[in-house]
């Protein structure tokens, strides 16, 4: 299966497994809001970690962004990698890996749904058994262990969505973290943070506010500090009842944060208008080469009917060049000889 989406104000031909369902419900354009929070929180040059690639629409997302900056991408479930590859194997500032990162070195077991490439989740405390769901044991590397096996001299950035993984990833990756300061935007999911890692709200925020002296979770254009009870009460509350903050930003310069969400209505403006403009110009080119298409039909259809003319042209020729030879041999035959007087007596007589 393969589908035509915008990402980051361009068109790409997203690859899949035939029965994936998750190409048949991508948003076009792909996320924009997750898009929009990406472009605000990296830069151009910037070196960054895409970890829970999955088939690669964020590895796209941050290829752009980053320039000839460097994206390395993280995913663990074969099948799945299989199509990353496909899908941005040919893209020289992206390098892909198939390996999990967690908290120690060693192998871990992954289950995800027959017919989703999205949603495969660390099943080493929940596991479902049902037909539709396969399980691989997948080989796990702490971020620290290796960092510097990953071509990198730094790491600005990082976009993590591990379905309620998160926290093992980054425990594994203290001192590189500590180290590069990055800026961190990840899912938050308690769905998958109560189910499949036994993590609660409240734990989760304090783990995480144990590792990023800054959090904030992001709503569209709205942002709260995590670090405050009153904001962390509001998010946990909408959070679970109505699936709102979906995304947090984590790093180590609050003024920075502070200065970069501050932009994330323009930032989500001018995407909206690069993906408008996009749409326009694949409009105009689609209607370009309709016409096109029919002038290549009109001229088939002309070149057809030359044809024709220039066959019975040439049978004409042809019909010409055999009634020349045939009075060629006529006049040299020895009958046209003999009847020779006749036929002058004959002219003679009708007073030619």
């Amino acid at each position: 299966m393969e589908r035509s989406v915008g990402i980051g104000g361009r068109r790409w031909l997203i690859q899949g497994n035939d029965s994936d369902s998750y190409i048949a419900k991508l948003t076009d354009p792909f996320e924009p809001q997750l898009v929009s929070m990406l472009a605000v929180l990296c830069d151009s040059g910037a070196q960054v970690l895409d970890i829970g690639a999955n088939i690669g629409c964020t590895a796209l997302a941050l290829s752009q962004i980053v320039s000839d900056g460097k994206v390395v991408a993280f995913e663990p479930v074969p099948r799945t990698f299989a199509n990353l590859s496909k899908n941005v194997g040919m893209i020289s500032n992206v390098a892909i890996h198939n390996f999990a990162l967690g908290k120690q070195t060693g192998t871990l077991p992954m289950q995800g749904s027959e017919g989703d490439s999205a949603g495969a989740f660390v099943a080493n405390q929940f596991h479902i058994a049902n037909t539709g769901y396969f399980q691989v044991d997948v080989p796990v590397r702490t971020l620290d262990e290796a960092f510097p096996s990953l071509g990198l001299d730094r790491i600005d950035f990082i976009k993590i969505d591990v379905e309620g993984f998160e926290l093992d990833v980054f425990e594994g990756g203290r001192e590189t973290l500590q180290r590069f300061k990055p800026r961190v935007v990840l899912e938050m999911n308690h769905f998958c943070l109560n189910m499949f890692r036994r993590i609660t709200y409240p734990e989760f925020r304090e783990r995480l506010l144990s590792i990023f002296p800054y959090v904030y979770a992001v709503d569209g254009t709205r942002y709260l500090d995590l670090t405050a009870e009153d904001d962390a009460y509001v998010v946990g509350y909408e959070h679970t009842l109505q699936f709102r903050f979906p995304n947090l930003v984590a790093g180590f310069d609050r003024t920075d944060l502070i200065a970069r969400l501050s932009t994330l209505d323009r930032a989500s403006y001018v995407l909206a208008e690069a993906h408008r403009v996009a749409a326009d110009f694949d409009a105009y080119r689609a209607a370009a080469e309709a016409e096109s298409n029919q002038l290549r039909s009109q001229l088939a259809s002309h070149d057809a009917e030359r044809d024709s003319l220039e066959i019975q042209v040439a049978s004409g020729a042809k019909r010409i060049d055999e009634l020349e030879r045939e009075k060629h041999a006529l006049l040299a035959s020895s009958s046209w000889r003999v009847t020779a007087p006749l036929r002058w007596l004959k002219l003679k007589a009708m007073g030619q």
